[in-house]
């Protein structure tokens, strides 16, 4: 759903052989919440999708 994450996304990870297996995942887009959830609140969309971001340090607090 989050999609896979880019180089830059993964600079926090410490460990070289977790960031080559990552790296090495299938490209998958990130996916649309607000289409995959229609009928879910526009705001509670923006919430789950600013929590479900790969890089801690860009998620909401």
């Amino acid at each position: 759903m989050i999609g896979t994450p880019t180089a830059a996304d993964i600079e926090f990870v410490r460990s070289e052989d977790a960031r080559r297996y990552i790296l090495q995942l299938p490209q998958q887009p990130r996916q649309s919440f607000a289409e995959l959830f229609p009928h879910v609140h526009p705001v509670a969309i923006d919430l789950v999708e600013r929590m479900l971001t790969f890089n801690p340090a860009q998620r909401i607090t």
